[in-house]
């Protein structure tokens, strides 16, 4: 669903950028990412066709029913928008972590997932799910009776689109997790495939674990009790996340920097003449030379 999308594709390109976590932070400024075009060739080779089938073969649904065709605008905008929000998220997501805010950079993960639940559950004007479940304009618009909530979501696994998506799925979600684990893998000092899969799953944990629960949890209050009580559990989540020092935060952190020590503090190699002998302009770090600083970097705070 292209409202849904949106959403997806930032929080896909910030998953890469903290799977080169690693990397990134050795690099020099300037330097092109492997991460980074792992991100954009996966959206291009496997998420914008699967999003442009869907809006091909179901343009109703992928648009949650508020078009009932594809024009050319609509696949352009998806096409163009699906690369812009994936880097957009990728850049995003690596200049906090150049600037030591590990914890900032893993919600660049989690909300755009967040988001996505909540969209699918309760949408803008609290049909989210009857969109979903909905094939068919008539069901949708009120032409046909209402079925239980149980029917409908057998009529729905029985469907078309239903069945595209199962198909689709089993390709897309396991490429992007061997992806990550990839990425991981390359970008820390000495490669290590189960490292790569251990912050894979933790991330693929983090989306059906805590960005599902909160999502329902929002949705069941903003459907029973009105936005008010929503916006509550939002507070209440956002004030969790932002709280310093955050166990939270320091966990995530040594995650997915595990190099770093037990404190949250995360080192941050100086860019010297001396390991990079063919650089133009490399000046070593005066206070890792002197013995004045540390050059770590915090986990958010």
């Amino acid at each position: 669903m292209m409202q849904i999308d949106a959403v997806w594709v930032y929080g896909i390109g910030a998953g890469f950028a903290l799977a080169d976590a690693p990397r990134g932070l050795r690099a020099r400024a300037g330097h092109a990412s492997p991460a980074f075009g792992a991100a954009l060739g996966y959206l291009v080779v496997f998420f914008v066709p699967c999003g442009l089938w869907l809006l091909t073969d179901f343009p109703r649904w992928e648009t949650m029913h508020v078009l009932s065709s594809a024009p050319g605008w609509c696949v352009a905008a998806f096409c163009g928008g699906a690369a812009v929000l994936g880097a957009a998220g990728f850049v995003c997501t690596g200049r906090l972590l150049a600037h030591g805010r590990v914890w900032s950079a893993f919600l660049q993960w989690v909300w755009p997932h967040a988001a996505v639940f909540f969209l699918l559950l309760h949408g803008w004007d609290g049909t989210g799910l009857r969109r979903f479940l909905t094939t068919g304009p008539g069901r949708f618009d009120g032409g046909e009776p209402a079925v239980p909530l149980v029917d409908h979501v057998l009529l729905w696994l029985s469907s078309p689109v239903a069945l595209t998506l199962a198909g689709m799925g089993v390709v897309v979600v396991p490429v992007q997790l061997w992806l990550l684990a990839r990425c991981r893998a390359a970008a820390l000092p000495a490669p290590s495939p189960r490292a790569g899969w251990r912050l894979a799953g933790l991330l693929a944990a983090t989306v059906f674990g805590p960005c599902l629960a909160v999502a329902a949890l929002t949705a069941v209050a903003a459907h029973t009790a009105g936005p008010l009580p929503a916006g509550c559990v939002v507070s209440a989540c956002l004030v969790v996340a932002a709280w310093p020092p955050s166990g939270l935060a320091r966990w995530a952190g040594s995650l997915i920097l595990p190099a770093g020590p037990t404190s949250g503090a995360f080192p941050r190699p100086a860019v010297t003449a001396a390991a990079e002998p063919g650089v133009r302009g490399a000046v070593p770090d005066a206070r890792s030379a002197t013995g004045a600083g540390t050059g770590v970097l915090h986990s958010d705070r």
